[in-house]
């Protein structure tokens, strides 16, 4: 049996005692000692009871690894372990590190220059907008982004990095056979394809609510710092920020309206020393010089130059739009423009991808 398949079986004999995996972890030279070791030995590591002594050593027989290993087979999942010199090292230092990690796509050494972006699932067009501009910045810029595949702010987090063709790390709450919400499976594989979906659960384990804010200190820890997009005054992405302080990270907010239910998690925040994002920038200037040598900033360029090329229609066009969305009677009366001209001119700002149209000739900013 492989050293990958006897940290798989040394997980499920724990389950959820996690300091008791790092106790082993700590005790033994290798998995192979652990497996090797007398009851008695094992017995002499804190939190190893008789019983769980006794588990642990039926644990590389038992019919739960084999229907482990069908399942890690068939999905092609690469198996992890915190010894493992391919542990995420940003990870590997937090308090509470997983045992292991299951892994469906690649993880790379680059993935320490990472942002987590994180927040509510019940986002305002708003949010969808900060989420995916700032996802696909980080990303164009050279940063890993990380969140948790969720509805709402998370999956506009990966579609932004996904846009930016940069890497992103999607963090579950489930069993990687479990995709949640299941209407994110074709982007979970599209984010399999370009980085990494990832969870310390094993096959089968439902989206149990009390996984989830377990599961956000992976998020956090994978990261060099975390961004909160939205979020209300209650809200599991404030747990996430909270997690990433304890765990000495960078934690950043993107201001809202001050009236706005779900920008009150946000605002509180930046009161409470949290730093405010307007764009992927105001995150580089927080984090180490070193990390801005890295950075592909041509992409930012190349944005910059495709708006300084805009038509004279084309810039006024520009600049009325906001994140807000506007309809194309607002647009044409702020900017005085016949219809035709406004017409052609947020198509080409669509060409350029400057501009989005949404239901009912609403007209957002996207970059």
């Amino acid at each position: 049996m492989t050293d990958e398949l006897l940290w798989v079986a040394l997980a499920l004999a724990l389950g959820e005692r996690r300091a008791t995996f790092r106790n082993l972890v700590a005790a033994f030279d290798d998995i192979g000692s652990i497996f090797n070791a007398s009851w008695r030995d094992l017995c002499q590591v804190r939190g190893v009871t008789r019983e769980l002594a006794s588990a642990i050593r039926r644990a590389p027989e038992s019919a739960e690894l084999q229907k482990e290993r069908e399942i890690i087979a068939r999905l092609g999942l690469k198996i992890v372990p915190l010894k493992s010199p391919d542990y995420p090292e940003n990870l590997r230092h937090i308090p509470d590190p997983p045992g292991l990690l299951y892994v469906r796509g690649t993880l790379e050494a680059k993935d320490s220059f990472a942002i987590a972006i994180v927040g509510t699932r019940n986002c305002t067009h708003y949010g969808q907008q900060a989420a995916q501009s700032l996802g696909m910045e980080l990303a164009s810029m050279g940063l890993t982004v990380v969140s948790g595949l969720a509805r709402g702010i998370d999956s506009y987090a990966h579609r932004g990095a996904l846009m930016g063709k940069g890497r992103t790390i999607a963090v579950l709450g489930t069993g990687l056979d479990n995709i949640y919400p299941p209407e994110h499976a074709e982007l979970a594989n599209k984010i399999a394809a370009s980085g990494a979906v990832i969870s310390e659960l094993p096959a089968g384990v439902p989206p149990v609510p009390r996984n989830f804010p377990v599961r956000n200190r992976i998020i956090s820890g994978l990261a060099l710092g975390t961004v909160v997009v939205e979020a209300p005054a209650q809200s599991g992405a404030l747990i996430t920020a909270r997690l990433a302080l304890e765990q000495g990270r960078e934690v950043f907010a993107v201001p809202g309206n001050i009236t706005a239910p779900t920008s009150r998690g946000t605002n509180l925040l930046i009161r409470q020393g949290a730093k405010s994002v307007l764009s992927a920038r105001d995150i580089v200037e927080e984090i180490a010089p070193e990390i801005k040598g890295m950075l592909h900033e041509e992409t930012l360029k190349e944005a910059a130059e495709a708006k300084l090329k805009l038509g004279p229609d084309e810039r006024k066009i520009y600049q009325t739009l906001s994140q807000e969305p506007l309809h194309i009677d607002e647009i044409t009366l702020a900017t005085a423009l016949p219809q035709q001209i406004i017409g052609m001119g947020l198509f080409n700002l669509e060409l350029k991808g400057l501009a989005k149209e949404l239901p009912g000739k609403l007209f957002v900013r996207t970059l």
